[in-house]
């Protein structure tokens, strides 16, 4: 079993494993072996999921029920890194319509407290593995929120945000496909899920990790989730990254009004414009025509002014004045 709990100011990693039949042919205990920390930063930058080939996991009993501590970082193993997670995706059935209803799931679990993602595994590793995949594409801070647990006889029962089950154990049989629409679930073992629209984000990230390289696609990634506070719908801070971040101008599924949305939003913000500042006023030049477009621009260089980023200004003044002509 592996689980992770967390109330934002504690953090608990627990893995389980069965001693096996005792001599006397009675099922023998569990042992579980559980580390604990205040600080997220013993985790960060791996995510809890990842860790649980960590090395460090007890496989014996101890002669105390009280540990020495272990120093972090603790280590991930090739599997649970970015490149062996989408060996993994790769081999799902519709691979990339299963990816995006996965961080479906995830996202609805953000947006509302109520909601679990239940899931149906026979198998400890890979539950655990595509948990950790789907966690990568948040940040790092908010997939410290993805609670789980890897099994529970319950999935129903607990306040963990992820609940792993196995149908073969399970106390009352859980039916993916008819969940209370609060929840959410997949099935590992035939790649099946409850019925969910894929939101546009989900799939265009997913389709970004499966066709790309892993890294890039995630660096990517990381500033779409950034930027989804300062413009209207994940999918526009999705379909600018695309084009700032990744240089995809195929298709630019965003408007003047939400470029300027999102520059005048970082300008507010501590860091400023200071990633792809430079993309970003580009995109200025090639957005669709709109009738409002002068007063985004006037609205975005004054935000960008007060922030002092006179340069990043300066290129959007240019950029009015040559679309003005």
């Amino acid at each position: 079993t592996f689980a992770y709990w967390s109330d934002e100011t504690d953090y608990l990693l627990a893995v389980g494993r069965y001693m096996g039949k005792e001599s006397g042919g009675r099922d023998g205990n569990q042992l579980t072996h559980a580390l604990a920390t205040s600080s997220a930063a013993d985790i960060l930058p791996a995510l809890p999921a990842q860790l649980y080939d960590a090395g460090v996991w007890l496989a014996e009993k101890a002669p105390s029920t009280r540990l020495d501590p272990i120093p972090a970082p603790l280590l991930v193993s090739e599997r649970f890194m970015p490149v062996g997670l989408r060996e993994l995706a790769l081999e799902a059935r519709d691979a990339h319509d299963f990816l995006a209803t996965l961080l479906t799931a995830l996202e609805k679990i953000l947006r509302d407290p109520d909601s679990r993602l239940l899931i149906a595994a026979d198998d400890a590793v890979t539950a655990a593995r595509w948990i950790a995949l789907g966690t990568l594409f948040f940040d790092r801070e908010v997939a410290l929120e993805f609670t789980f647990r890897i099994f529970t006889e319950n999935p129903y029962k607990g306040s963990h945000r992820i609940m792993v089950f196995n149908p073969e154990t399970v106390e009352k049989a859980v039916d993916i496909a008819r969940l209370p629409d609060v929840h959410s679930g997949i099935d590992l073992r035939n790649f099946a899920a409850s019925p969910m629209e894929i939101s546009a984000s989900a799939r265009t990230y997913a389709t970004w990790f499966l066709e790309g390289n892993a890294y890039d696609a995630l660096d990517a990634i990381e500033f779409g989730r950034a930027w989804e506070p300062h413009v209207s719908d994940s999918s526009v801070s999705a379909a600018i990254a695309s084009a700032a971040v990744m240089g995809n101008h195929d298709t630019e599924d965003f408007t003047t009004e939400d470029l300027a949305a999102l520059v005048r939003g970082l300008a507010r913000t501590e860091d400023g414009v200071e990633d792809y500042g430079d993309e970003l006023i580009a995109l200025f030049d090639r957005s669709p025509e709109d009738a409002d477009a002068g007063v985004h621009h006037a609205a975005t260089f004054a935000a960008l002014a007060d922030a002092g980023e006179n340069v990043l200004a300066e290129q959007l003044a240019s950029t009015s004045a040559r679309r003005a002509e």
